[in-house]
């Protein structure tokens, strides 16, 4: 199997999580980059979940075609956009996409007569520079960035469960900050209350107010937050749902579409390392070697 084919694989659904290096996740963004940035003001999502850079374990939130690579793609103009939009319809068969942009562009060239000339070549052109940009092998629409996460899930505030099914992140908000906190309290509820001190002060927004909390706990050595993705968060099943779900767990406890998955938020960049960045299947900006040191070469 090459090298592109287990970048597709990868695409296809695999789902990360905890690995002995720390943990492995995705980010799309419409940025092409080599390294992550402080960008803890300018993220997705109106920095929600807290301030710091957003991943994903599962590749259908934040993975090529996934919820963000979505948004992302309506946002993109020119042949990114269009070219995009083509793969995408095309299940991010690049071979494919390029023979149907063919088609189209042959068709342009070859139209009777239009009635509006500009309009005509306007189009013309725009399937010209997708076409272009198909065949080049570069990068198409959003790149998304398969990320290796320096950290332990310990070491992170979790969102949804209370401190005291926190132990290591108890024990270092005990150590070093002075705050009225029960342990019964969830991690959304500590965070916002540590939010409120800084965002009492005159002239600091909400936003700000984050980002000081956020720089905080890393300093003291919370690394990040984790918390259950939208698709971990449905209601509870009927009884009957349950009982067949019950089942097919006990066949197969591995199958991973039964296992919630997590969103991050990374406070400290520079524990960002980027494993493989693509745009679409077969554009590769890092190189070959990158991806082979982590999918094995041809």
């Amino acid at each position: 199997m090459s090298w592109r084919d287990k970048i597709a694989a990868v695409l296809a659904g695999k789902i990360g999580g905890p690995t002995p290096g720390g943990i492995h996740v995705y980010h799309s963004s419409p940025h092409d980059f080599d390294r992550f940035e402080n960008r803890l003001l300018t993220g997705e999502g109106a920095n929600v979940y807290g301030a710091g850079t957003y991943l994903a374990e599962n590749p259908r939130v934040s993975g090529q075609g996934g919820t963000y690579w979505n948004q992302f793609l309506d946002r993109m103009e020119g042949p990114d956009r269009v070219g995009g939009g083509r793969l995408r319809a095309l299940d991010f068969d690049r071979a494919k996409a390029i023979e149907s942009a063919q088609r189209d562009v042959t068709d342009w060239r070859n139209k009777a007569v239009p009635a509006d000339p500009a309009y005509a070549a306007k189009m013309l052109k725009m399937r010209e520079d997708e076409l272009r940009l198909l065949e080049s092998g570069a990068p198409v629409g959003p790149r998304t960035y398969e990320v290796n996460f320096k950290a332990k899930p310990e070491q992170l505030l979790d969102w949804d469960k209370p401190l005291k099914q926190q132990p290591q992140v108890l024990d270092t908000i005990r150590d070093r900050f002075v705050y009225p906190f029960k342990p019964e309290e969830t991690g959304a509820s500590v965070y916002t209350g540590f939010v409120s001190y800084p965002y009492g002060m005159p002239g600091t927004t909400r936003d700000r107010a984050k980002q000081i909390i956020s720089d905080k706990l890393g300093e003291a050595g919370i690394p990040g937050i984790r918390y259950l993705d939208e698709g971990s968060r449905v209601p509870p099943p009927s009884p009957l749902a349950q009982a067949l779900m019950n089942r097919a767990k006990q066949a197969n406890p591995e199958l991973e579409q039964f296992k919630p998955t997590h969103n991050y938020v990374a406070f400290d960049p520079s524990k960002l390392d980027i494993m493989a960045k693509y745009g679409v299947i077969g554009g590769v900006p890092l190189g070959a070697s990158v991806v082979q040191d982590n999918y094995g070469s041809q």
